[in-house]
């Protein structure tokens, strides 16, 4: 591998902070309609109960994030820090690292997935009753989204390590966005949670397929192989990721205990009106955290 000059102007992004942060927040909206969308939609044409399911199913899938170990949210610091040096050698050899990280994961996830696919009927028979199946077919799907999103997520770090939240955000946008208009069209057409989840494991594997095209396009010289993986580089991200992901690590497990819990003991009802403010204050953190999240690969790249 030979470097590479890119044709960035700006490689520590101090320009785009502005631009980021305000394309950050106009396509979070997106998100925040959809979430007064969604849970209307569903409980309006297949019930609370329903809407209780899809909320439990998601607080056991979001368990599984924690098997991430925050790594791809070290590859747009260390894109940010190569690209800025003129390293493209070293940035090749940092993403090709962690696609073999995530791909490790990625396979542990899918795995993890099969066994709750399986366990679900034995566990919460009693407490979702008939809908058990439904939610175990859910989990699958959702699962698997899930190990195609860690598959493929080095491709947001390279994205956000070039300094384009527009683009990062953009394409979450436009998933979201299909995903909640495709959700309608199903409900309207009879279709069930099984098949609400089936419509947004499609969503993601496009998206995150457009993204890793895109990875390429806004990162000249960016080749990935199997071969450029070094492990002193993989401890090396695997350590940041770790330390990023530390505080968010008990907030996660409370919430989806509290969820789990509530479902299992007082049903998927309770469960869906819980969730609904709890939503809400979900929306009120991301929007604050939206202006940090752009400063980490500004920070990489100005380090020496």
């Amino acid at each position: 591998m030979s470097n590479t000059p890119h044709l960035d102007e700006d490689p520590t992004g101090s320009k785009r902070v502005i631009w980021n942060v305000i394309t950050s927040w106009g396509s979070y909206v997106v998100f925040i309609v959809s979430g007064f969308i969604m849970p209307r939609m569903i409980d309006e044409f297949i019930g609370q109960v329903s809407l209780g399911i899809w909320d439990f199913c998601w607080s056991i899938v979001n368990y599984l994030t924690m098997a991430g170990i925050g790594v791809g949210s070290s590859v747009n610091r260390y894109v940010a820090k190569y690209r800025a040096a003129n390293k493209i050698e070293e940035l090749c050899i940092a993403v090709s690292s962690v696609v073999l990280i995530q791909a490790v994961i990625s396979f542990c996830v899918f795995a993890v997935t099969l066994v709750l696919v399986w366990t679900i009927p034995i566990f919460f028979s009693e407490s979702l009753g008939p809908e058990v199946h439904v939610a175990s077919y859910v989990v699958g799907f959702l699962g698997s989204s899930l190990a195609v999103q860690m598959a493929f997520d080095t491709s947001r770090g390279v994205v956000t390590g070039c300094h384009r939240w527009d683009l990062h955000n953009s394409i979450n946008a436009s998933s979201h966005a299909s995903f909640t208009l495709l959700m309608i069209i199903t409900l309207l057409l009879g279709g069930g949670l099984i098949s609400l989840s089936v419509v947004y494991f499609i969503v993601i594997t496009i998206t995150c397929v457009t993204r890793m095209t895109l990875a390429h396009q806004v990162c000249p010289g960016l080749r990935v192989r199997f071969s450029y993986a070094k492990w002193s580089q993989a401890k090396k991200m695997l350590s940041f990721g770790g330390k990023s992901i530390v505080f968010g690590i008990t907030p996660l497990i409370i919430t989806q205990t509290t969820s789990v819990m509530i479902a299992s003991n007082l049903g998927p009802a309770a469960l869906a009106v819980f969730s609904r403010p709890l939503a809400l204050i979900r929306h009120v953190q991301t929007i604050i955290r939206k202006f940090s999240f752009v400063l980490t690969p500004m920070a990489g790249s100005i380090q020496e």
